[in-house]
């Protein structure tokens, strides 16, 4: 894909972005991911954060060293939540806590097979988005000369959409323009 981009710039590490938050939240030095996972529902609960429990389990998920499989987080729910791992939960929690979405928390998220970067001022993409990458894959179809084919992703945000393309078709071009250096230096990660 073709992208323009300011000069790239140092992105802060997950742990200094959320050592920056504000709002307390806090685990009993024994607890378990379960119990863990319980506390920061409530928590999200009692504050009206909408998807409470979803937010929970995906930080959650992330600060124990499960990656993004939820499925391995609930497969050890009674296993002890280490004191690293709680540390990062609770920080990713007060963020969640002032309404930052969880995507912004993580710096990443799951799109059309693809882990892609997200940060803010940048939007998230959409379950919709990746309905409209399959609207384009069913018309373009996957063999010979629709490979070969040439997108134009105006404002490409993350990518997400000209990414997705790409890695469905290998043979294909993409271009994405933004008018946010910000999306474009996202993109081009």
């Amino acid at each position: 894909m073709v992208l323009r981009a300011a000069q790239p710039r140092r992105t802060p590490s997950l742990r200094t972005r959320l050592l920056a938050c504000a709002a307390p939240f806090a685990l009993p030095r024994d607890s378990t991911l379960g119990g863990a996972l319980q506390a920061a529902t409530a928590a999200f609960q009692a504050r009206d954060v909408p998807e409470a429990s979803l937010s929970a389990e995906h930080l959650l998920t992330r600060a124990a060293g499960f990656g993004s499989s939820r499925a391995a987080l609930a497969s050890q729910l009674n296993s002890p939540l280490d004191e690293e791992a709680r540390d990062l939960f609770a920080e990713m929690c007060a963020r969640r806590l002032e309404r930052v979405p969880v995507q912004y928390i993580l710096g990443d998220w799951d799109f059309h097979a693809l882990t892609l970067a997200v940060r803010p001022p940048v939007l998230i993409p959409r379950p919709e988005t990746e309905e409209l990458v399959e609207l384009v894959l069913d018309a373009h179809g996957t063999g010979g000369a629709e490979r070969a084919a040439t997108f134009l992703d105006v404002g490409c945000g993350s990518g997400a959409i000209g990414l997705a393309l790409l890695r469905a078709l290998p043979e294909a071009r993409c271009v994405g323009v933004d008018v946010s250096a910000a999306a474009v230096e996202l993109a081009s990660e």
